[in-house]
C-alpha cells in the first residue's frame, strides 16, 4: 500500500461509464460557501447528477444563492431548523438516482472526485471520499458574504493525506471520543496499518478511530434505498454538533454494508473563520458532549427499529411543512 507505492484502489479509466448520482447539500447559514460547492458540482462532466440543496431555516441568502444558482438545484427550504441530520433524510427523500452523493454546503470536490463515485457505487458499500481540509477568509458582509479562496483551491489540488482517516495526527492530550490520553505527539498511516478500514470496527480501533466514525457525510455514496431502509440519520442528535453521520455508518455497518475508501476522490473543506466563540462555543461543546454520549449508548443498546416505513412517514412530514423553491 502507502508504503509499497500501490495505491488503494486504481484511478478510474478514462471513458469508464459512471452511474447517475443525487448529490444531498444540507445547508444553515452557507451562503459563504454554497456557491463555490455548487459551482464545481455544475461543471462535473460524464456524470448525470441530480443536485437537492436542503435550506435548513437560513436567515441568510443561502437560498437565494441555490435558487438562483445555473446548476438548477432542486431546493426545499424548512421553516424552522432540524440540523443537517434530518436535512440530509429530507434530500435522500426527494433525490432521484439510485445512488445518492452526501456532500457539505462547503465542499467543493471536482469532476474526477465525483466520477469515482459514479464508477465505484454498488449494492454493498459505502464508498468514503477523502477531504482537507482548507482554512479560508469570510469578507464582511452579514447578508452575502464572500470567500477570499487560496491558491490551493483554485488551482484545484487538494491533498488526500490532509485527512485525519489516511494519516492521523494526534497532538498530546485527552482524546474524548475514545478516552486515549496521548503523552506526546503520534502520527499515524491509518489506512497504511488498517488494510483499507477493514480491520477497524468490531470493537477495535486504530488510536481515535474506529469504522463507523469514519463514515463521515462531506463525501460519501450509498445506495438511496440503504439508507431508507435503516431508517436515515437519527434526528436526536442535536442540531448542528456531530455524530449524526457516525452513527448512520454504525446502521449501515450492521446492515451488513462495508465501508470502502475511495483514494481518487478528494475534495476541499472549507473552514471559515466564522466560528462561534464564548457563549455560542460554550453550548456547542456542551451539545457535542451530548452526542458523544447518546452516540455510545446508541451503539451499546439493541438495534434501532426505525426502518424504511418510520422514514417515509418523517421525511414526508418535514417536506410537507416545507417549500419547495426550485
Amino acid at each position: 500500500m502507502l508504503a509499497e507505492g500501490r495505491p488503494w484502489v486504481e484511478p478510474v479509466a478514462t471513458g469508464t461509464r459512471a452511474q447517475p448520482l443525487s448529490v444531498v447539500i444540507p445547508a444553515h447559514e452557507a451562503a459563504a460557501t454554497l456557491g463555490h460547492a455548487l459551482d464545481a458540482l455544475a461543471l462535473v462532466q460524464d456524470v448525470k447528477l441530480d443536485i437537492v440543496v436542503i435550506d435548513d431555516a437560513s436567515h441568510d441568502l443561502t437560498c437565494r444563492i441555490a435558487v438562483q444558482h445555473w446548476s438548477a438545484p432542486t431546493v426545499l427550504r424548512l421553516p424552522r431548523r432540524v440540523g443537517p441530520g434530518d436535512a440530509r433524510n429530507v434530500g435522500v427523500a426527494l433525490a432521484s438516482a439510485e445512488t445518492v452523493l452526501l456532500c457539505d454546503a462547503d465542499m467543493i470536490v471536482s469532476s474526477a472526485a465525483v466520477a469515482e463515485h459514479g464508477v465505484r457505487a454498488a449494492d454493498g458499500l459505502v464508498c468514503l471520499g477523502l477531504h482537507h481540509d482548507q482554512p479560508v477568509t469570510v469578507m464582511a458582509d452579514p447578508l452575502s458574504p464572500a470567500l477570499a479562496l487560496p491558491d490551493t483551491v483554485a488551482r484545484g489540488e487538494p491533498d488526500a493525506m490532509q485527512d485525519p482517516r489516511v494519516y492521523w495526527r494526534g497532538e498530546r492530550g485527552l482524546y474524548p471520543y475514545s478516552g486515549l490520553v496521548l503523552p506526546g505527539t503520534v502520527r499515524v498511516p491509518v489506512l497504511d496499518r488498517t488494510a483499507d478500514l477493514r480491520e477497524l470496527g468490531y470493537g477495535r480501533w486504530v488510536y481515535d478511530l474506529d469504522l463507523p466514525r469514519t463514515v463521515d457525510a462531506k463525501l460519501l455514496s450509498v445506495r438511496r434505498r440503504a439508507v431508507m431502509e435503516v431508517g436515515g440519520f437519527d434526528p436526536e442528535f442535536a442540531a448542528g454538533w456531530g455524530y449524526e453521520d457516525t452513527f448512520l455508518g454504525a446502521k449501515l455497518i450492521a446492515s451488513g454494508l462495508k465501508v470502502a475508501p475511495l483514494r481518487h476522490s478528494v475534495g476541499f473543506h472549507l473552514i471559515t473563520s466564522t466560528t462561534a466563540a464564548g457563549r455560542d462555543g460554550r453550548r456547542h461543546a456542551g451539545l457535542r458532549e451530548r452526542n458523544r454520549r447518546s452516540y455510545w449508548d446508541m451503539v451499546g443498546g439493541p438495534a434501532p427499529r426505525r426502518g424504511r416505513a418510520w422514514f417515509v412517514r418523517h421525511t414526508n412530514r418535514l417536506i410537507r411543512d416545507g417549500e419547495l423553491m426550485a
